[in-house]
């Protein structure tokens, strides 16, 4: 009631004399006011000097020629109609607010500039209908959010593109995963199948298992490649340093590669000679994936008879206890064109398929090489030139101790003396497949075997029997009741000494450096990532049993 009495008041008062009383203020006042009639063609009726000023005019006859004296020649022609529709659409919602409203202006000197307009319909006695209205120059408001909204735009495409670069990178993963699985696969499938029609002709027997070992060997480096490319790139790849043997480190390495040097007659050789400190600290599974993927390839590409070489130099560092590690791996093979270097270390890229070099894999090595390299710290670098051969160098810093002390051991070599058969293993594993595979597998090798289904189990049976009846535990880590590393800590925890110190081997499908890491802690002697590979499990028992002997 006290606001119509008011508006009421205003429209009765607001007349030619009123207007002459209240201009000086409006005068003063720092931005612009002006009223125009609300219909016809909204000619103008005041505008204060602040109007002039905001159109760059010295005098109203400069504004009445730029603007025709009107509302509409005020504003910017292509904003009109939606500023007009605007101020319709906020009168018809309430009569008593300001309708707000921001447009363009051309200025006496051509420049755009922004307003920001609060007006205000009201019906008068003297003008008729009118809007009187406040503005204020808004460019550099705008100026700012247009900014912003541009650098929004940008962020929108910049994170539409990453969205689609990732879905057409994961197509393209998706794609050569299905073909680099289906390959070996399709052997696997397709050798068994023949093996069952020819069971008793024992030469194709032999080829068709050949030829399954072989394709589940190049299935089982698909998936850990690809396991490994995901966890690097989901950043949950961590460095477990050990104190290492470098001896040790290359001779596991080439004990990995010999049969491929063997089939391939290849000249490979290992030099170490520049070498001063033979103990390192390192991840030595990161270093020995890193090396082998390197070797493998070399392996790959080099022709028959032909050479391979891995050399190691060891170089002063400036920082003390440390040292600058080079190691090369070099071949005389095919070598790698020039333009295809840029993309060498990118995911599932291969200068050619393994339908036009014959070569199986899957692309994946080199990229798991340089992430892991660029973990540790270190650069890797390659030269090579086609039709002669390939050259990988990695610079590593490693930390090496003062010198070699109790806390520092050399790990010895596995024990090729030791009589492994006759051996009593305790073989824990809840899976019965698995269980039946490892037994069999175990006892061909001249082993006693008796099985345990869980952790548990295994901690009973090893508190019935008597001191050196079993001379090692074959631990898995996963199982329902009771969990590899717990049974293990149980049985290093038995009041019986020598059955405490029983060798305890993680054999599990827990592949991961970390899980390597929590197999030591737990208080196992080495660990041996599933599937089982004989020789693999052999060198560890020996180089297992052969510790225990010394100590």
């Amino acid at each position: 009631m006290e606001r119509e009495m008011y508006r009421d008041k205003l429209r009765r008062a607001l007349d030619a004399n009123t207007l002459s009383t209240i201009e000086p203020i409006l005068e003063r006042m720092p931005g612009g006011f002006f009223i125009y009639h609300a219909d016809g063609n909204e000619e103008l009726l005041y505008l204060n000097s602040a109007v002039l000023r905001i159109f760059g005019c010295q005098t109203d006859e400069e504004f009445r020629e730029l603007t025709g004296f009107t509302f509409r020649g005020m504003v910017h022609p292509d904003d009109i109609e939606e500023i007009e529709n605007s101020i319709r659409n906020q009168i018809a919602s309430s009569i008593y607010d300001f309708d707000y409203v921001e447009y363009r202006i051309v200025q006496k000197d051509g420049s755009i500039r922004w307003i920001a307009d609060y007006g205000h319909f009201l019906h008068t006695e003297a003008y008729g209908d009118i809007f009187y209205v406040f503005i204020d120059d808004n460019t550099e408001r705008m100026k700012h959010y247009m900014t912003e909204q541009v650098q929004r735009q940008n962020l929108l495409e910049s994170a539409l593109s990453q969205a689609q670069t990732a879905n057409i990178a994961r197509n393209t993963f998706l794609q050569n995963m299905s073909h680099d699985i289906r390959t070996p696969l399709n052997v696997i499938i397709g050798y068994t199948e023949l093996a069952k029609k020819h069971k008793m002709e024992q030469n194709k027997i032999e080829n068709y298992l050949n030829q399954i070992c072989a394709a589940s060997e190049q299935l089982l480096s698909i998936v850990k490649a690809s396991l490994e490319v995901t966890r690097i790139e989901s950043g949950k790849v961590y460095l477990v340093e050990n104190i290492v043997a470098l001896d040790d480190l290359l001779a596991d390495i080439e004990c990995s590669i010999r049969p491929q040097v063997k089939a391939k007659a290849i000249h490979f050789a290992i030099d170490r000679s520049q070498v001063r400190h033979n103990v390192i600290y390192i991840d030595d599974i990161r270093m020995k994936e890193i090396l082998f993927q390197l070797l493998d390839n070399a392996l790959k590409y080099t022709q028959q008879g032909g050479l391979v070489r891995l050399t190691v130099i060891e170089t002063e560092a400036k920082m003390s206890r440390y040292a600058q590690f080079v190691f090369t791996v070099e071949d005389n093979g095919r070598g790698i064109a020039q333009e295809f270097r840029k993309d060498l270390f990118q995911p599932f890229e291969r200068e050619r398929n393994t339908t036009k070099s014959g070569v199986l894999g899957t692309g994946l090595g080199l990229s798991v090489v340089k992430n892991l390299v660029e973990l540790m710290d270190g650069s890797i670098e390659v030269e090579s030139n086609v039709g002669q051969g390939s050259r990988f160098r990695i610079r590593l810093l490693l930390k090496v101790p003062e010198e070699l002390s109790e806390e520092n051991p050399i790990l010895v070599d596995s024990d090729s003396s030791i009589n492994l058969e006759g051996k009593r293993i305790l073989l824990v594993e809840d899976n019965e497949i698995n269980r039946e595979i490892a037994q069999e597998l175990l006892m061909d090798e001249g082993y006693l075997v008796e099985t345990a289904n869980d952790g548990s189990v295994a901690v009973e049976m090893i508190k019935n029997a008597s001191s050196f009846y079993y001379s090692l535990v074959l631990m898995d880590i996963q199982m329902p009741v009771m969990d590899g590393y717990t049974a293990t800590r149980e049985i290093r925890a038995l009041q019986d000494e020598k059955l405490a110190r029983i060798p305890i081997i993680a054999l599990s499908a827990n592949a991961f450096a970390e899980d390597y890491k929590r197999s030591i802690e737990a208080g196992m002697d080495a660990h041996v990532p599933k599937p089982i590979q004989m020789e693999e499990l052999q060198e560890t028992i020996r180089h297992v049993l052969g510790r225990n002997k010394q100590a």
